[in-house]
């Protein structure tokens, strides 16, 4: 029997799941479930500090606890968006995370970017711009 690119990917994504542990709070194994089903291709997943952090190729996605609420952000992003399991799966597997960031940004459901003090908040994306080596740009949400 010929094994097709597509079957080698099946059966490396199932060896690699075999490896990954389940995780030990319930609420984070859910998340993880719920994404997880629409991956193709293999994410690391640790939790640590209370976040649920997947990563996907240079970027890590940190995912909050509470069962019915879908919010994440880009460790190196200061502002927490709205998700859905399905289309961050996808973004996962086609490496556009930053940009499904970015559109979530708009999302209704995201958490409003209204600083008292803009200075404030120029000041600490900066921050974090410069801490993950990178300068501010249009995913800052400024």
């Amino acid at each position: 029997m010929t094994i097709t690119p597509m079957m080698a990917k099946i059966k490396a994504k199932g060896l690699a799941q075999q490896h990954q542990q389940p995780l030990s709070n319930p609420k984070f194994q859910h998340k993880w479930a719920m994404i997880q089903k629409h991956l193709t291709t293999f994410a690391p997943r640790n939790v640590s500090r209370g976040f649920l952090h997947v990563y996907a190729n240079s970027e890590s996605i940190r995912l909050v606890k509470k069962r019915g609420n879908n919010i994440m952000r880009i460790n190196s992003r200061l502002d927490w968006v709205w998700y859905e399991p399905k289309d961050l799966a996808n973004a996962i597997d086609t490496n556009t995370v930053l940009d499904y960031y970015a559109q979530q940004l708009l999302d209704p459901r995201s958490y409003p970017n209204t600083w008292k003090r803009p200075t404030e908040e120029l000041d600490t994306k900066e921050h974090y711009a410069k801490r993950a080596g990178r300068q501010l740009d249009i995913h800052d949400n400024l």
